[in-house]
């Protein structure tokens, strides 16, 4: 899987309400916050769990670069 417990996320902002992405349907509000944080993985679904509390597929996510230091 490409995302661990712990990391920030973005939503995609390319994706559509009402279609699939992976084994899971995109719906409307999804989305807000654009930014979230992966809170549990279903490896058995290959599915994230996202703190406010949305279940996400892989292609739904891409990753939030971390800030050098």
């Amino acid at each position: 899987m490409k995302f661990k417990v712990g990391d920030r996320v973005r939503v995609r902002r390319d994706l559509l309400p009402g279609k699939r992405y992976g084994n899971l349907l995109f719906q409307s509000g999804m989305n807000k916050p654009e930014e979230q944080n992966i809170t549990f993985i279903d490896d058995r679904d290959r599915t994230y769990v996202t703190d406010e509390g949305y279940w996400m597929s892989e292609e739904m996510l891409e990753p939030i670069e971390k800030e050098r230091e």
